[in-house]
């Protein structure tokens, strides 16, 4: 012991525990969700010998998106060139107006939806927003 209270004898202190970055990318991909991930292989590592890979998000919409984006849209044009009898003449422009703004924003909206992989719950969004819209545009026009 030193006069200050100390032993002489190195202290060892346990080093912080670092997670190495492939457990961050295995613990990445196993991870649930609705994305689907893309393997990048980097070769094989010159220190450690070993093949390295990571894994990133593939976002963006895939095929059923696609599909539904592309009914949106071809309900949006057939709703417009083939409008409900029952319209009255005067309320024929608030209906063309208010289909292509429902038809753009549905569709901005699905997409988006879809590109960060919640395409699902983009589709009961749009349910409830339909529900909506026709409750309040109904009266307006057929009236």
């Amino acid at each position: 012991m030193t006069e200050e209270g100390y032993s002489d004898s190195k202290i060892e202190s346990k080093p912080a525990k670092v997670k190495s970055k492939k457990a961050v990318n295995d613990r990445v991909a196993k991870k649930k969700t609705n994305c689907r991930f893309k393997e990048i292989d980097l070769g094989i590592n010159e220190i450690t010998g070993k093949r390295e890979t990571r894994y990133i998000i593939d976002k963006g919409p895939k095929t059923i998106c696609y599909f539904f984006i592309f009914l949106i849209i071809a309900g949006t044009i057939i709703s417009i060139a083939f409008p409900p009898q029952s319209i009255k003449e005067d309320k024929k422009t608030i209906y063309y107006v208010s289909e292509t703004l429902h038809g753009i924003i549905t569709a901005g909206f699905m997409y988006y939806m879809c590109y960060i992989c919640r395409g699902i719950m983009g589709f009961i969004i749009l349910i409830l927003f339909n529900i909506f819209y026709w409750l309040v545009l109904s009266p307006a026009l057929y009236t």
